[in-house]
């Protein structure tokens, strides 16, 4: 009774812990980019390529690897473009920053025309 009782523990244990691995791969998955496919996560795709990724993340799941870990070393292999949302780093600091530069040109621009037209307007009355 004792030994079937264990048994039933364990079982339970171990489809707990792989249901949270599976949450957590499928989160991960979320995070990471198909590398063949445009756009799209390797949770949306089903290339070949995308299940052997999703095979290794798995395993190094189970080897007991963070996340950090597990996508610092996809990054190491396939770049920054792996990941959805693009770091922040001295390699992509200017596609970050072009925006701002691009809203602050745009700002001066719009600023400068404004006092030009409000000096002529000044300067004919």
């Amino acid at each position: 009774m004792n030994r079937s009782i264990s048994v039933v523990v364990l079982l339970l244990f171990f489809s707990f812990a792989s249901f949270a691995s599976d949450d957590r791969a499928q989160e991960l998955f979320k995070e990471l980019r198909c590398v063949v496919c445009e756009g799209q996560s390797l949770y949306d795709s089903h290339a070949l390529v995308a299940q052997d990724m999703k095979q290794e993340i798995y395993r190094q799941i189970g080897e007991g690897k963070t996340d950090d870990e597990i996508k610092a070393f996809l990054v190491e292999r396939y770049g920054d473009h792996i990941l959805m949302s693009t770091p922040f780093n001295q390699r992509t600091g200017l596609l970050w920053l072009f925006p701002l530069f691009i809203g602050l040109f745009g700002g001066w621009i719009s600023v400068k025309r404004v006092f030009r037209s409000f000096h002529r307007t000044a300067r004919n009355k």
